[in-house]
């Protein structure tokens, strides 16, 4: 059975990290990928589902192998993108859902931590603001 205390912990990170995607999802209405990083790693997914493996065009009109970045994420992208998502919108919801993901779990551990409710909440809030974030 949940105690009343432990439903509120629940609610309010819950409430918290819905928050904190819609916020993603409000300001990133054109998508993410803004650096060259992100380029690389949507790129990679786009090349992985053209059937080119990890790999980037290149200026001779053929295919090279992405080797400077790791091809988890961009899988990932290309994952979603076998569900029906452009990678760069699976990259913009993904964000949301991860960091929703970073504020629940945030807050559970502070709770894990400390035992207490209105702490872990704030813990979740803090994480929330982040600037970083």
């Amino acid at each position: 059975m949940v105690r009343g205390a432990d439903l509120a912990l629940i609610i309010g990170l819950s409430v918290v990290g819905v928050a904190g995607a819609l916020v993603v999802i409000a300001a990133t209405p054109w998508g993410i990928g803004l650096s060259p990083d992100s380029a690389a790693y949507i790129g990679g997914a786009r090349s992985l589902l053209r059937g080119t493996g990890f790999s980037s065009p290149t200026d001779s009109g053929g295919f090279a192998p992405i080797v400077h970045f790791p091809p988890l994420y961009s899988l990932v992208l290309a994952a979603l993108a076998v569900l029906g998502a452009d990678p760069l919108q699976g990259a913009r919801w993904l964000a949301a859902l991860l960091f929703a993901c970073n504020v629940i779990l945030a807050g559970a551990l502070g709770f894990a931590v400390s035992r207490s409710t209105p702490l872990s909440l704030m813990i979740g809030l803090f994480v929330f603001a982040a600037l970083p974030m």
